[in-house]
This record gives structure tokens, sequence and C-alpha cells, in this order.
């Protein structure tokens, strides 16, 4: 379980990272207010993290704070051309890994069998469900705003 919650923390480490980066680059006020969510959400979930570490052992809530940022899956090599284009894979990039997070999530959670646990372990797949929701939204209208641009 100590490896699983390292993974889980180093990708929410990731994101957090990653969307305030994202948060800072853009103009535009919907997908700056986006970003700025999806990284406090990110941050709350890493909170979670070492409550359900401390739950299993009290030395892993220390374990988790030495853990790096990281990916389970890396972006695709992409020729990019422009902001747009950087911004538009981006985002479909985050879009996969908030599907990876619910999937793991919701795993851990149907394999947990302390209810406060499971309870925790699906709140944070509800969040990622959120966040995928959310960033295919922003998705949808990047692409429609941008689509000679993407291609």
């Amino acid at each position: 379980m100590l490896e699983k919650l390292q993974g889980y923390y180093s990708v929410e480490l990731y994101s957090e990272i990653e969307y305030k980066r994202f948060a800072d680059k853009t103009d535009n006020v919907y997908a700056k207010s986006l970003y700025t969510k999806l990284a406090e959400d990110e941050r709350r979930h890493q909170g979670i993290l070492k409550d359900i570490a401390a739950f299993y052992h009290p030395d892993w809530r220390d374990i988790l704070v030495e853990v790096k940022p990281s990916t389970p899956i890396q972006p695709e090599k992409l020729t990019i051309t422009s902001e747009v284009q950087e911004a538009y894979h981006a985002m479909k990039f985050h879009l996969k890994l908030e599907f990876l997070a619910v999937t793991e999530y919701r795993k851990t959670a149907q394999e947990t069998r302390e209810p406060k646990l499971r309870d925790l372990w699906l709140n944070l797949a509800s969040d990622e469900e959120r966040h995928h929701r959310e960033i295919n939204s922003l998705l949808q209208a990047f692409e429609k705003a941008y689509k000679e641009i993407i291609k």
C-alpha cells in the first residue's frame, strides 16, 4: 500500500505544479480560474493521501512528504509550433491523467475494507471525475476556438 500511496501522491504533486503553470500562462479568465481550482484540489488531495497513509502507519505520512512529482504515463512526443498547440496537447494529456486517477482511486476503494478509508478513496475519485469533465469541457471550447491552429 505504501508504494501505491507514493505513486498517487507523486501524480497529485505533478498535477498541482502543472495546473499552476497553466494558470500562470493563460490570459483566459475561465481557464485561469479552472486551473487555479484544479491546482488547489490537487493540493487538498495530497493532504487526504497523507491522512490515509497515517491511518496505515504513522511514519508513512512523513515518507509521502519526501516523494517527488512524477506521472505514470508520458506525454506524446509531438512537434509543437505554437503556445495554442502546447496548451491543447497539455489538456489532452491531463484528461488522460484524470481518467487514470478516477480508475485507480475507484479500484483502491473497492479493495479497501475500512468504510472511512473507502469513502476517502471514493471522494478522491469523485473529484477526479469532476476534473475530467471540466477539462473536457475546456478542451471542447478550445477545439472550437482554435480548430485551424491545433490541426
